[in-house]
């Protein structure tokens, strides 16, 4: 059939980290509760952005994929914001089953092993020991179907609020991955990387990635759960 997805590997197709990448993790200018998040816990322009990346890779190449104790407190909350507060699936236009949850950065439950899994090819997460899980890990690493479909490990600065790059210790970036790496402090930088650097099976629809407005200017209506403290 023609819309059915491809096997892993053989197409570009992107995953996305949650926490500190979707989320404003640790930016002193939040008010709202860490208890239950609202609409303005969403990183600036985030969500917008994987609407843009989602109708360029398609709905079927686009993953979620956070590290969380699966059954958690953090991962009822996760599930809640996602879903609840923000229908980010309804949104976004990524399948509900293109979310996936690991219990560790590496190794056999790690980032690295769930993207080979699901043929990734791009990722972008703020933590480079991910990044590094994705190129080398022992356990599974997708270095193949990076260097495949020219992809991108984009180490996002936490929260992406603070206007400035992740630190990295340029001794943590193997010369080779280094090629692959490219650090951003915010949404408009990754989707500024992604469109200079798209795979060719995809360069027609470079157009698509421009940052809008979305990435400049933080929403004024704030969004709760339905059964939340907040929204009674």
């Amino acid at each position: 059939a023609k819309n059915k997805p491809k096997a892993p590997g053989t197409v570009p197709r992107i995953g996305i980290d949650v926490g500190g990448v979707l989320t404003r993790e640790s930016d002193p200018d939040y008010k709202g509760s860490l208890e239950e998040w609202d609409s303005s816990w969403e990183a600036l322009g985030a969500f917008d952005a994987v609407k843009k990346i989602t109708e360029v890779f398609g709905p079927e190449n686009v993953f979620i994929v956070s590290k969380v104790r699966p059954g958690g407190n953090m991962h009822r909350r996760m599930e809640q914001w996602l879903h609840e507060t923000m229908d980010f699936c309804g949104f976004t236009g990524v399948p509900k089953d293109n979310i996936n949850f690991v219990r560790m950065v590496d190794g056999p439950e790690g980032k690295g092993a769930a993207s080979l899994q699901l043929g990734l090819s791009h990722f972008v997460d703020d933590k480079i020991e991910v990044l590094k899980s994705l190129w080398e890990d022992e356990a599974g690493n997708v270095r193949h179907l990076v260097e495949r479909h020219q992809g991108l490990l984009i180490h996002f600065s936490k929260g992406g609020w603070n206007k400035s790059q992740p630190e990295c210790e340029q001794s943590l970036v193997s010369p080779m991955m280094r090629r692959s790496y490219r650090g951003a402090a915010d949404w408009a930088e990754v989707l500024n990387h992604l469109r200079e650097r798209l795979p060719g099976s995809l360069r027609n629809k470079a157009h698509m990635l421009e940052p809008g407005p979305e990435q400049a200017n933080r929403p004024t209506i704030v969004k709760y759960a339905s059964n939340s403290a907040a929204a009674r």
